[in-house]
């Protein structure tokens, strides 16, 4: 009975209007154009549905979690509403416009009396206070949805016919759908966010971006970016290539990297806010788009960068959509830009690019996760999403100060929706010849007229899985997803009406981004384990371009000589990088239980005195030897029954020690891996950095080989070693007072208490931690005292103390590197990261530092 009651108010329009209807386990209603939240009906739905989603005029809703909603007694539903709305198309015109301007009066009625919510006033307020960015007219242009009201009251644009009859497309409303595939809701999470893998969802960011920084001038930084290792897995079609201009892009954190492929120089450009979501290069090569995720600098709002290729200097920054951008495209002559929200805002913006000037706008029903300009069309643009939305877009009155944007929603044929399951369209290509190919969730390519009536003509299964993205040119399509198999098609149809497959290859995991020349012969392909492929079809081969961590960096470590470069990740990955070439030399892959994937994360590294074997600690307990030189695993055992947090080995390697979460040290031996001898003084604190002496001191009248451990209740044992004998006996305890109150409300997590020696002087140690001071203490072990302190504007999540200067160099949950002189105390800040930076390491040298954020590695010349 509910669900027909619910396709009954599909077919007429009461005063109280209604959007889809989702079934989450009972009932759940969104009001998606309340005209009036005073009237009976609301007042009695608010009575026995109790929460119910109210959204802002104008607007459409994605379905949210909420709270199971009692059944809604249909029995005491009453509607009243007017019949000639179901049969308006066959009145006089007379009374059409008629009907159409009292319609009209009571919307803007309707609007007086249902202010905004707090969350439209919010967004309003937001985009007035950044017209600057897009330098709109007085009053920005707005296009309607589906007959809805705009989100601005005052500038309702008007529907008005397409230029072409054969077009002609008045936003009707859609048919009802079958009962069956009314019940058939898009996939999504607990959070609303869509399970298909073309939607960019934001990664969870506990770190802030910088409002302040202390930057030097150019001539007088303490260090140089010289370069990024890495790719986003987590952006979306966010590798761009030029086939004339050979123009290579890809997005890594917060940056785009700019790298010549012959030579591998890498030039940045670095945005102030999140990690960056989706790239779109002009067809000219000439500019290039860049979408951040919103940040506080930013006021919710996701940051779109238009830069010029040539002098890599940002043009315009335009701000629209609220939180993240999943898809952006150029029109044909490069002088208009479609941009498109995610989930959380499916809204859509048309941009001039010349200007940076907002045209027009439009909310969506369901989110997008994707969008192509027509290339026949300079004002006519397709876009793929949710719920099988297919919408197709144009744009009119470009000339005049307010352009009107007209859509046309296409109607699935039910032979797509395969026993009731509607398919979640996730790609977009345009064909040669006025066709518009669609690929969905389930590997399905649908192929659709846009010269005429814009409908399916003919449809192929071409993967099993969903296919993510997909190029289309000189008669071939090709196509990568889910699966990870790259396939090439010719669009010749046979004699079965069939596709016919030229030649695919199968990657290491799913395909992200495909981005091929005119020839179709070669180009790159991104994959979500991090890896950016070239594919020549002609040589039937594939190479790597670049590649990286798909999970938080836990650790990195450089080698004695400078040359190489170690990292640990949450992917169970240890990777061997070159200094010299930027490239990953060696990888180690942790086999998990059952021998199948990855095994379990690995937590710290640490690198023997010659540089030849390469410790690891596992989340398992587990520690690894790795020989450098025959690149095979020398060693495994398991010391711990907690996971490993820190490593290192003794001044004469052939002692290694090691911490769990729990607090337990365990004294081994690197080459059989027995244990030695197990220390619990910091039983039930974390271990959270263990470091050994440069070299030896005297010590009440004795040499002295020091190690410390310090743990996350603030204390710090020093230690003195026999390393020959396997003697380790307690020197000093250092303790820190306990903050009997949370310094500031930024704080949610607690920093780590992190310790080193000094290189210079191994009597001292520096030391920071979670205090009432946000501060590095240096401790003298003779004297058993702090003998200084360096105040610090910023907790640090990373310490590391260059070995050849003054040098500090901290990581702040700010995104930041801080660079602190140690004689002076005064400070430089470096930003690159998008995560809370929880690696910093010199090099023996001191010339070199190496910090990570989240999956991104950046390696930094040091000055001076």
């Amino acid at each position: 009975l509910l669900l027909l009651l619910l396709l009954r108010c599909r077919s007429f329009r009461p005063p109280l209007h209604f959007c889809r209807a989702a079934f989450d386990q009972v009932c759940r209603l969104h009001l998606a154009h309340c005209l009036c939240l005073q009237t009976p009906g609301f007042q009695f739905l608010a009575q026995h549905l109790g929460p119910v989603t109210v959204l802002r005029t104008g607007a459409a809703c994605y379905p949210r979690p909420c709270p199971a909603l009692p059944p809604l007694p249909l029995h005491h539903l009453h509607f009243h509403h007017h019949h000639h709305h179901q049969h308006q198309k066959h009145q006089h015109p007379h009374h059409q416009q008629h009907e159409q301007q009292e319609e009209e009066k009571q919307e803007d009625n309707s609007a007086h009396q249902a202010p905004p919510s707090d969350q439209e006033q919010h967004r309003l307020h937001q985009r007035h206070k950044h017209q600057k960015h897009h330098k709109p007219h007085k009053h920005q242009p707005h296009s309607q949805f589906r007959e809805s009201d705009s989100l601005l009251q005052d500038h309702r644009t008007s529907l008005e016919t397409k230029n072409r009859p054969d077009r002609t497309t008045s936003l009707l409303p859609s048919p009802p759908p079958s009962p069956t595939s009314a019940l058939a809701l898009p996939p999504v999470s607990r959070d609303g966010a869509p399970q298909v893998l073309a939607h960019f969802v934001r990664r969870e960011n506990t770190s802030v971006t910088a409002f302040v920084r202390c930057e030097a001038p150019e001539a007088q930084a303490g260090l140089q970016r010289r370069s990024l290792l890495g790719f986003n897995t987590n952006g979306r079609q966010n590798v761009v290539r030029h086939p004339m201009t050979s123009f290579f892009a890809y997005s890594s954190g917060c940056t785009c990297v700019v790298e010549d492929l012959t030579s591998h120089a890498q030039q940045h450009l670095q945005q102030a806010g999140g990690e960056i979501s989706t790239l779109a290069l002009s067809h000219s090569g000439a500019l290039l788009l860049s979408a951040a995720v919103s940040s506080e600098t930013t006021d919710g709002m996701a940051e779109i960068c238009i830069w010029d290729t040539k002098t890599l200097k940002i043009l315009h920054t335009l701000l629209y959509h609220m939180g993240c951008v999943t898809a952006a495209a150029f029109c044909r002559n490069d002088r208009m830009l479609v941009t498109a929200g995610n989930y959380e805002d499916p809204s859509l913006a048309v941009w001039q690019t010349k200007s940076g000037e907002l045209l027009a706008t439009a909310q969506c029903d369901f989110p997008i996760n994707s969008v192509r300009w027509d290339p026949f069309s300079v004002h006519e643009f397709a876009t793929a999403g949710m719920h099988a939305s297919l919408l197709f877009w144009m744009l009119t009155d470009t000339d005049k100060p307010k352009p009107k944007l007209h859509v046309h929603e296409a109607s699935i044929p039910v032979e797509l929706r395969g026993q009731g399951i509607t398919p979640q369209l996730t790609a977009l290509s345009y064909a040669d010849n006025n066709t518009l190919l669609v690929a969905d969730n389930r590997g399905f390519v649908s192929a659709w007229d846009t010269g005429r009536t814009n409908s399916c003509i003919m449809s192929w299964q071409v993967d099993t899985q969903e296919i993510v993205s997909m190029a289309v040119f000189a008669g071939k399509m090709i196509t990568g997803g889910r699966s990870g198999e790259l396939k090439l098609w010719t669009l010749n149809i046979d004699e079965k009406g069939l596709l016919v497959m030229e030649d695919s290859t199968q990657l290491e995991s799913s395909i992200l981004s495909v981005v091929f020349d005119t020839t179709m012969s070669t180009g790159v392909v991104a994959t979500l384990a991090g890896t950016v492929w070239c594919v020549d079809w002609t040589e039937r081969a594939h190479f790597r371009l670049l590649t990286g961590h798909t999970a938080q960096i836990r650790d990195a470590v450089f080698s004695q000589d400078s040359k190489l470069m170690m990292s640990a990740s949450d992917d169970g990955t240890v990777r061997a990088w070159s200094v010299d070439s930027m490239e990953e030399v060696m990888e180690f892959r942790a086999a998990s239980a059952d021998g199948e994937g990855s095994g379990s994360a690995c937590g710290c590294l640490a690198l023997s005195l010659d540089s030849l074997v390469c410790g690891a600690g596992y989340e398992d307990g587990v520690v690894r030897l790795y020989d450098l030189g025959s690149a095979d695993l020398q060693a495994k055992f398991s010391p711990h029954d907690r996971p490993v947090t820190a490593l290192c080995f003794s001044a004469c390697g052939r002692v290694l020690l090691s911490g769990n979460a729990g607090g337990g040290l365990v004294v081994s031996s690197a080459s059989t891996g027995m244990t030695l001898r197990v220390l619990s003084d910091h039983k039930g604190s974390r271990i959270s950095s263990i470091d050994v002496g440069p070299k030896p001191i005297q010590l009440g009248g004795s040499t002295a080989w020091l190690w410390l451990a310090v743990s996350s209740n603030r204390r710090i044992s020093v230690w003195d070693a026999d390393w020959e004998h396997g003697r380790n006996q307690l020197v000093d305890w250092i303790s820190t007072a306990a903050p009997t109150f949370v310094p500031d409300r930024t704080t949610l997590i607690c920093p780590p208490s992190l310790a080193v020696f000094s290189p210079a002087n191994p009597d001292i140690i520096l030391y920071t931690g979670y205090s009432t001071e946000k501060e590095i203490v240096l401790h003298s072990i003779a004297a058993r005292q702090a003998v200084r302190s360096i105040k610090l504007n910023q907790w640090a999540w990373a310490l590391a103390v260059n070995p050849s200067s003054t040098l500090i160099a901290i990581g702040t949950p700010d995104r930041l590197v801080k660079l602190v002189d140690f004689d002076h105390g005064t400070f430089q800040d470096f930003a690159c990261h998008a995560h809370t930076v929880q690696v910093v390491r010199f090099c023996s040298s001191g010339r070199r530092l190496l910090t990570a954020g989240f999956d991104d590695l950046c390696v930094w010349d040091v000055l001076g």
